[in-house]
C-alpha cells in the first residue's frame, strides 16, 4: 500500500494549522527554547547503516547532546517527538532511560 502523501484535504489541513506554529532551523540548543504548552519534534540527520558523522556536522555526541535535551525538555513537562535512524548507537543512547521509545518502522 502506498502512502497517500499528496491528499489534497490532508495538505489544506496540515497548512492552515502550521500556519500557526513557529519552525526554525539550527543547533536544538540554540534555537528551542521551549513552554509549557509547545510541541518540539526533532529531526536530527541521520544515517541508518553505520556511526558515521553526518557530512553537516551532526557527530555521535550531538546525538547524545540531542537526547540529554529532550529530556530536559520532557522533564519540565515539554511533549517531544523525535524521529531517528534505528541502529546500534540510537538503541544505546536510549536505552533504559525511563522515557517512553516507540519503535515506529516508515
Amino acid at each position: 500500500m502506498k502512502p497517500d502523501i499528496c491528499n489534497a484535504q490532508r495538505l489544506r489541513e496540515a497548512s492552515k494549522t502550521l500556519s500557526k506554529a513557529t519552525i526554525r532551523v539550527g543547533d536544538f540548543d540554540k534555537v528551542v527554547k521551549p513552554f509549557l504548552q509547545d510541541v518540539i519534534y526533532c529531526g536530527p540527520p541521520t544515517t541508518a547503516v553505520s556511526r558515521v558523522t553526518w557530512r553537516g556536522g551532526f557527530t555521535e555526541m550531538d546525538q547524545g547532546r540531542l537526547r540529554d535535551a529532550m529530556e530536559r525538555w520532557t522533564d519540565a513537562g515539554v511533549k517531544v517527538i523525535a524521529s531517528n535512524a534505528d541502529t546500534m548507537l540510537i538503541r544505546e543512547l536510549y536505552r533504559g532511560r525511563g522515557k517512553k521509545v516507540c519503535l515506529c518502522p516508515a
